[in-house]
C-alpha cells in the first residue's frame, strides 16, 4: 500500500481513538481553536459500563469545557458512594466498611466540583456529542486506522472505513494515539509495554439486571466485595437501581476460560449474595473477560506521535485510577499542542509531556497494583482471625487517594523549581495538603459570594498571571502589591505580541480567604492550571525571563 502525502487531506491534530480520552483530546483541541480528525474503529460509544468513577480532578478538567455538570447528572446518588463494603455473601454479617472520600460525591473545600461515579456506557455519548458541535472537529466512528509513517515535517496515515473498505490518506502535524491497551497507534512506531504487572488468569466482567434491595439495603456502597463459596469478587451499582456487574475475579473450583458461561456466572453471582433459594429474578446481559495488568509503555512519545490513555500506560483497575490518569495526561497535552500550532510556543515545549507525566503515570501504576494486593490482604487477615482493623488502616488508600491525584509535582522546564519546603505529609497517597507551590496545581478559591465562579475557571485556554490587588489594573493600589506587578509588564508586553496570557488582578480578601495565595505574591500559571512561577512585591521579572519560561516564540 503505497502513502501518497501529496493527495492527502492534512489536518494539524489525528486523534486515533475515540473513548474518553480521545473524545477529551477533541473537545480541548477544538477550545484551542486547533483543526483536527479523530476517527475511532468502533461504530459507535461504548454500550458496557467499562470504567465508571470519574475522580474531581477530571471533573474541574471536564468544567473547563462545559460538559461536568452533565457528566456528574450521570453519576449515582452520593450515599451509594460513601464507602467500600467487604463480607463473605450480602447476607452474611459485614466484615468492614471502609469510608472512601475520594468517590464520595459531595462538595468539599478544595475544589469547585466533585466526583461522580457514573459508567463509560452514559460519559462517552455525552462528550461525542460535544465534540461533534465544534466546527474544528471532523470526528470518524467506524474508521481504522492501517498504516502510520513520519518524516521530520508530517506523519502520514492511512485510515480505512469500516463499513465500505475505502482507504484516504492523511497528513498531520502531530498523532495523538488514544487507541486503549492494544494500541495500534503504538505499535506502528514500534512501541513496547515494559515489564510490569501481569495476571494470566482472566476476570469475568458480567453485566446483569437484578433487584437486589433487599440484599443491600444495609450496606449499599461503591463497591461490595465478597468471598463466598464460589470465588472471590465484588459487585458494582451501575445505576443504583436494578443494573450491576459482578467482576468475577476468582471461581472456586478453578475453571478454565472456555468453560465459563452464563449459567456458571449466574450461579457465582446467586453464591455471592447467598440467594440459596434462587429467588432473585436474575438477567445476565453480557459477560467480558479481561485480564489485570499493569504496565508503562517504553516512551510516551515517538516523534510526533504521542501516546494517551491506555495506550502509554495499563493500569490495573482496583480502585478506579486508569482512566483518570489518561483525562489529566491528554489535558496536560492538548494546550501545549495548541501553542505550537498556532505559532506562540516552542516545539521544545512538547518534550515536557513525558518529562511531567512519565513519574506520575508510573506512582500510580504502582498504586493500583497495590490497591488490588490490599484488597486481598483484608480477606486473607479475616479468615487467618487476624487484626482486621490493621488491615483496614492499610487498605485506606482504596478510595481515599486525593494525595496522588491532586497533591502531584511537575519537575520541568515550565516550572521554576520551588525555594521552599514542600508540605510534609505522612502518606502523599491518601493526604492533600492545598499549597500555591511551584509545579503543582493552583488551589481553588470561590470569587464570588454565590460560589459560582472558581479562581481555576480563569485557566485552560491562555498563560494567567493572578495578582492580588485592591486596585484595577492600572490604578494605584492601596494594598502590599504595586500597582503594576512584578511580571505584569512583562505579561503585557507578551500579550502585545499575541502570545495567549493575561494578567488577572484579584481582590486580596477574595484570593487570600482560603489562607493559600499571599497578599504580596503575584502567580503565574499555566493554562492547565498548574504554577509555573510565584514572584514577590520587589521581583524584577522582563520580557525576556518570561518568553524563556513560558517558551514562547
Amino acid at each position: 500500500m503505497g502513502l501518497r502525502p501529496e493527495a492527502a487531506r492534512h489536518v494539524p491534530v489525528l486523534i486515533v481513538g475515540g473513548g474518553p480520552i480521545g473524545l477529551t483530546g477533541s473537545n480541548l483541541l477544538s477550545r484551542h481553536g486547533v483543526e483536527h480528525l479523530l476517527v475511532n474503529r468502533r461504530p459507535a460509544t461504548s454500550d458496557h459500563p467499562r470504567a465508571r468513577f470519574i475522580d474531581v480532578r477530571t471533573v474541574e478538567i471536564l468544567r473547563q469545557v462545559g460538559l461536568a455538570d452533565a457528566v456528574i447528572d450521570t453519576g449515582v446518588p452520593p450515599e451509594w458512594v460513601s464507602h467500600v463494603r467487604y463480607s463473605t455473601t450480602l447476607a452474611e454479617p459485614e466484615i468492614w466498611a471502609l469510608p472512601t472520600g475520594s468517590y464520595h460525591s459531595v462538595p468539599r473545600p478544595y475544589s469547585p466540583t466533585i466526583p461522580v461515579m457514573t459508567s463509560q456506557d452514559l460519559v462517552e455519548p455525552i462528550m461525542a456529542m460535544a465534540a461533534r458541535r465544534h466546527d474544528a472537529a471532523d470526528i470518524r466512528f467506524g474508521t481504522d486506522l492501517v498504516a502510520l509513517s513520519q518524516d521530520p515535517e508530517r506523519v502520514t496515515a492511512v485510515i480505512r472505513d469500516m463499513h465500505d473498505g475505502e482507504t484516504e490518506t492523511v497528513t498531520a502535524d502531530y498523532v495523538i494515539g488514544a487507541d486503549g491497551r492494544h494500541s495500534t497507534v503504538r505499535e506502528l512506531v514500534g512501541g513496547e509495554l515494559m515489564e510490569g504487572f501481569s495476571q494470566p488468569r482472566l476476570i469475568q466482567d458480567v453485566l446483569f439486571h437484578a433487584d437486589l434491595s433487599r440484599w443491600v439495603r444495609d450496606r449499599i456502597g461503591a463497591l461490595l466485595f465478597v468471598f463466598h463459596p464460589m470465588g472471590y469478587g465484588l459487585f458494582q451499582p451501575v445505576d443504583a437501581k436494578n443494573r450491576w456487574r459482578a467482576q468475577c475475579t476468582t471461581f472456586t473450583p478453578p475453571v478454565e476460560q472456555e468453560e465459563i458461561t452464563t449459567e456458571l456466572c449466574e450461579a457465582w453471582i446467586r453464591s455471592a449474595m447467598g440467594d440459596t433459594d434462587g429467588e432473585v429474578d436474575l438477567e445476565v446481559l453480557s459477560i467480558a473477560p479481561w485480564a489485570p495488568e499493569a504496565h508503562l509503555s517504553d516512551a510516551f512519545r515517538a516523534g510526533r506521535v504521542f501516546l494517551a490513555g491506555d495506550a502509554a500506560r495499563i493500569l490495573v483497575p482496583t480502585g478506579g485510577l486508569g482512566m483518570n490518569l489518561g483525562y489529566h495526561g491528554v489535558h496536560n497535552l492538548a494546550w501545549k499542542l495548541a501553542l505550537v500550532l498556532r505559532g506562540w510556543a516552542d516545539p521544545a515545549i512538547l518534550d515536557t509531556y513525558e518529562a511531567e507525566r512519565r513519574e506520575q503515570s508510573d506512582r500510580t501504576r504502582v498504586a493500583s497494583v497495590d490497591n488490588a494486593r490490599l484488597a486481598g490482604d483484608l480477606y486473607r487477615t479475616h479468615f487467618s482471625g487476624g487484626d482486621v482493623p490493621a488491615a483496614a488502616q492499610r487498605l485506606l488508600q482504596y478510595g481515599n487517594f486525593e494525595g496522588l491525584i491532586l497533591g502531584h509535582e511537575y519537575s520541568s522546564s515550565l516550572c521554576v523549581p520551588d525555594a521552599d519546603e514542600a508540605p510534609v505529609v505522612e502518606n502523599e497517597i491518601t493526604e492533600f495538603v492545598p499549597v500555591v507551590r511551584n509545579g503543582r496545581r493552583a488551589p481553588h478559591v470561590w470569587l464570588d459570594p454565590s460560589e459560582g465562579v472558581s479562581l481555576l475557571d480563569c485557566f485552560g485556554e491562555r498563560w494567567v498571571l493572578v495578582v492580588p490587588s485592591d486596585a484595577p489594573a492600572g490604578e494605584v493600589a492601596t494594598d502590599s502589591m504595586p500597582a503594576s506587578a512584578p511580571g505584569e509588564s512583562a505579561a503585557q508586553a507578551l500579550a502585545g505580541s499575541g502570545f495567549p496570557i493575561c494578567v488577572e488582578r484579584l481582590d486580596t480578601r477574595v484570593l487570600t480567604a482560603n489562607g493559600l495565595y499571599s497578599a504580596d505574591k503575584a502567580v503565574l500559571v499555566r493554562p492547565d492550571g498548574f504554577v509555573a512561577a510565584r514572584f514577590t512585591a520587589d521581583a524584577e521579572v522582563t520580557e525576556t525571563q518570561l518568553r524563556d519560561l513560558t517558551m514562547a516564540v
